[in-house]
């Protein structure tokens, strides 16, 4: 006899559904300030105006990897988010609004895929809360979401390659293959996470799929680097070899990266550890229970140890030392609990539930690698981004094992719970532009037309000399990125040493700060800006604002 599927009562249905109104609330909120910033014609990150003058140069058929000069150095990314926007560019004009819809784009691609992952699940209260969830990380993400940068491309890439790859219709590995291809050349450490989700396929298909998965990401992707390589020249130097020889703080990494996540998504962690904790456990023999006794012992104990060592780690947004320690214990406890589970049930030579461990495998690569692009140096909170992503898509995957009236009730309390902690979190007043930051980049261009004759070097800002109608050279952090000890490119800076000594711009537009590379010793003649006090500061990244024309020192007369 057929089993009858039971209809939800109007009493589930109301448990299923009790974090709507919070989600509304934080969709509404964080959707207010995305609107109010795609229109912004300066730059709210200082990166922005960079990224923009690489979609310019693609969109005049000019390379970007190039020898290095005072005219042109490149950021370390691949040129797929800049195509995208050159791309745009051929029907609307290339400013700030084009580069945050693309972004905005993205974003929106992205959540529809965590919806979808909650409809075929047949989860679609869990679809939409997981996509409310990640939106509410804007803060937490460094509000990258809708900057004319490359992440939110890069997040929608990774959700559709997981999405195809946990699809086990024929010809989806192969899709999710070249979806993470275009996505490395989007940002290229997605590349990291094709072995993760190989072994997934591996595990719980065969090593067909696995293969077919492996072969349609990295042809497209090695074909792709070639290309960049004989056009360029030196893709691979900047892609790979420049940022190579950058240090890393591995305190960002643990603990500090959990610490992050805890305060982001306190709810969804305990929600998603405690699903996979749970699971392995259960599944567990009672001599595997007594090893796993054992490594939890170990792992808060240390965890502790480590955290209260550690103490507060400048630059990193964390809970205290003490919960730091639990929740870097809690993501080793349950890598240990997935990893003893599938060893244990597979030494016994039974069935386990390899979807389950191959989510957490994949899951667990992305925090991890998330985790170690932040111990990078300059890694900012936007590097965190797929780590949010992963967790807000176990909301869907993991929420049919919350089962019962129980189960239920509990989902629904985190849920709720996780989407009000984010919208008290979300500062309008702090991420919205105002008239005063258009007033002032106004009046700060007007300053430059008016003081300066000639060519016009805006490392902070390059895009104003576009604005101006000049021809916008590169932006600091690409001269920042070649000013390491051992870097494959070591004579960049001397050629921006050379340039100021020969006074060859008219101004140099900076900020309060000086300079450095020997610009600040040829360029002494400081004109102040005047502007309201934080107006056309930078919202998020590093803060500063170019307020301050700096022309040529004085020359002394020549002896007759």
């Amino acid at each position: 006899m057929a089993r009858v599927k039971q209809r939800p009562t109007l009493w589930m249905s109301s448990i299923d559904w009790a974090p709507l109104l919070p989600a509304l609330v934080l969709v509404w909120r964080v959707g207010s300030i995305l609107a109010k910033r795609r229109t912004h014609p300066f730059d709210l990150e200082w990166m922005e105006g960079g990224m923009l003058v690489h979609a310019l140069r693609l969109s005049r058929g000019q390379p970007l990897y190039t020898d290095a000069s005072v005219e042109w150095l490149p950021y370390v990314y691949p040129p797929g988010f800049a195509a995208l926007v050159a791309a745009g560019s051929s029907l609307v004009p290339l400013d700030y609004a084009l580069g945050r819809t693309v972004s905005l784009a993205g974003l929106l691609v992205a959540l529809c895929g965590i919806v979808a992952f909650g409809v075929r699940s047949g989860q679609l209260a869990a679809g939409l809360f997981g996509a409310a969830v990640f939106l509410g990380t804007y803060p937490d993400s460094g509000a990258f979401f809708d900057l004319v940068r490359p992440d939110s491309v890069a997040a929608a890439s990774l959700t559709w390659t997981l999405y195809l790859a946990s699809d086990r219709r024929p010809g989806t590995g192969v899709a999710a293959g070249l979806v993470l291809a275009a996505g490395f050349l989007v940002k290229h450490h997605l590349a990291a996470l094709g072995l993760p989700i190989a072994l997934f396929l591996w595990a719980r298909d065969d090593w067909r799929r696995a293969l077919s998965f492996g072969l349609s990401a990295a042809l497209p992707a090695g074909a792709a680097a070639l290309c960049l390589e004989l056009r360029s020249g030196h893709f691979v130097d900047y892609l790979l070899r420049v940022p190579g020889v950058h240090p890393h703080d591995f305190v960002r990494l643990v603990p500090g990266t959990p610490g992050e996540l805890a305060v982001a998504l306190p709810a969804v962690l305990l929600f998603a550890l405690g699903s996979v904790g749970w699971w392995s456990f259960g599944t567990l023999s009672r001599g595997a229970r007594a090893a796993l006794l054992v490594v939890a012992m170990v792992s808060i104990g240390g965890s502790l140890g480590l955290a209260l060592r550690t103490g507060d780690i400048p630059g990193v947004a964390e809970p205290t030392p003490l919960v730091t320690g639990l929740v870097v214990a809690a993501f080793f406890g349950t890598g240990a609990a997935v990893a003893i589970a599938a060893v244990d049930r597979w030494w016994a030579g039974a069935a386990f539930d390899r979807p389950m461990v191959g989510a957490a495998l994949v899951g667990g690569a992305i925090v991890v690698v998330a985790g170690v692009m932040r111990s990078h140096n300059g890694g900012f909170l936007n590097v965190l981004m797929p780590a949010h992503l992963a967790l807000s898509l176990s909301i869907p995957v993991l929420a049919s094992r919350w089962q019962g009236t129980a189960g239920r009730l509990a989902f629904s309390a985190l849920m709720t719970g996780q989407l009000v902690w984010a919208a008290s979190r979300i500062d309008a007043e702090q991420l919205e532009p105002t008239a005063a930051d258009v007033e002032a980049g106004n009046r700060l261009l007007a300053t430059i037309r008016t003081e300066c004759d000639g060519e016009v070097f805006s490392p902070y800002a390059p895009w104003l000399v576009y604005q101006l109608g000049g021809e916008p050279g590169f932006q600091l952090i690409a001269l920042w990125d070649l000013a390491h000890k051992a870097t494959p490119i070591p004579f960049a800076p001397k050629l921006v040493a050379e340039a100021a000594k020969a006074h060859r711009w008219s101004c140099v537009i900076r900020g309060s700060r000086p300079l450095g590379f020997g610009v600040d010793a040829e360029y002494t003649e400081l004109i102040q800006v005047p502007m309201v006090r934080l107006a056309m500061m930078h919202k998020t990244g590093w803060r500063v604002r170019p307020s301050v024309i700096a022309r040529p020192r004085a020359k002394a007369p020549e002896l007759p």
